[in-house]
This record gives structure tokens, C-alpha cells and sequence, in this order.
């Protein structure tokens, strides 16, 4: 019965830590006006950045600071003017219509409303131009480090199954301690001697 009750406890504390983190990082973003998209792709990681590419972007764009997004991060993106947007910010552009891209504005043509984008983690040179009408949002400077792995797996179908299933076994635990509980209780009852009044 003991460790029943400690498996319960640990349950309920993976739920707890769960239900916070998804609010935290989910539900209080998007009613802030935040989408928050998973970082499967390398594009704007600072891994392969060097010092020169630091120094080119300084020289060629007037870029001195420059916004990475991990692998698996959770970056958040918010709806932005044309006007919002500046070289230097961060920006997602849809490329079809499940599929969006993360880049940096180097360059803004303001007559034709076209920005012209690049991953850091790029070649040099290798450009994207993008129209301002396929702009998502403007990415914010800030990304939570591998959120975006458990927002990507909590989509899929396995993942699905094995929530609900954590959820059975949840329910099979609290029932047996319920259970357990009772029974012990009702035992205490049988060998707890009745008072005895004298007259």
C-alpha cells in the first residue's frame, strides 16, 4: 500500500509539472497574442556562426546582434506592420501552406513591401526574398531551449497514446488506493474493541 501511495504522489507531481509547463509555455504565450512554433530546422542556430560572419553582417547589413534559435526550441512569433519590422529582427514566412521558415531581415525593399531574409547559420550570400504578404510574424528575441521537441512529439499519434495510457494507469492507482484505503480502515474498525460501560 505504501509504495502505491508514493507512485500516486509521483503521478500527480508529473501531472502538476506538466499542466504548469504547458500553461507557462503554451496557453499564457497564445493569449498574449504569441504563437509559439517548434524550431525543427538549423538554419538560424549560432553553431557555425564565426567571428567573420559577425564582422560581415556588421559591414554588409549594420547587423551588430545577431538572434539564434536552437534545434528544438519553441520560438514565439507575433502578427507585425510592415513598418514593425526593421533589418536585424527576426521573422516567419510561410514557404506552402504547412511549412514556415525563421529568418533574419538583412535588407527591406519598402516601394515593393519585400524583405530579404538569411538564416545565420547559412552560407554567406545565401538569401531568401519574401513578400511582406507571406510574413507569419516577427519572431521575439526570446525561445525556451527544447520545448520544441515535446510540442512537436505531443502532436503525434504515439504520443497521444501514451498520454491517455498514462492517464488509465493514473486513474488504476487512485482507485486501488481508494480501495486500499477503505479496507484498511474497515479492518482498523473490526479490531478496535468496543467501550465497555460499567452500571
Amino acid at each position: 500500500m505504501r509504495l502505491l501511495k508514493i507512485v500516486e504522489y509521483v503521478m500527480t507531481a508529473i501531472i502538476a509539472v506538466a499542466i504548469v509547463a504547458v500553461i507557462a509555455c503554451y496557453y499564457i504565450p497564445l493569449l498574449l497574442g504569441w504563437q509559439p512554433y517548434a524550431v525543427i530546422s538549423g538554419s538560424m542556430s549560432m553553431t557555425n556562426v564565426t567571428d567573420s560572419d559577425r564582422e560581415y553582417y556588421e559591414e554588409a547589413y549594420g547587423i551588430d546582434t545577431l538572434y539564434a534559435y536552437e534545434v528544438g526550441c519553441l520560438a514565439y512569433v507575433r502578427e507585425a506592420d510592415f513598418d514593425e519590422i526593421e533589418v536585424g529582427d527576426t521573422v516567419t514566412f510561410a514557404v506552402s501552406e504547412s511549412t514556415v521558415v525563421t529568418h533574419m531581415v538583412v535588407a527591406i525593399d519598402e516601394e515593393n513591401q519585400v524583405f530579404t531574409t538569411h538564416g545565420i547559420s547559412n552560407a554567406v550570400g545565401l538569401n531568401e526574398t519574401v513578400e511582406y504578404t507571406n510574413i507569419v510574424g516577427k519572431a521575439s528575441t526570446i525561445s525556451i531551449p527544447y520545448a520544441g521537441y515535446i510540442l512537436s512529439c505531443a502532436t503525434t499519434t504515439s504520443a497521444r497514446i501514451l498520454m491517455i495510457t498514462y492517464i488509465v494507469l493514473f486513474v488504476i492507482v487512485l482507485v486501488a488506493n481508494n480501495f486500499l484505503d477503505q479496507v484498511r480502515d474497515k479492518e482498523e474498525e473490526e479490531n478496535t474493541p468496543a467501550d465497555k460501560t460499567e452500571t
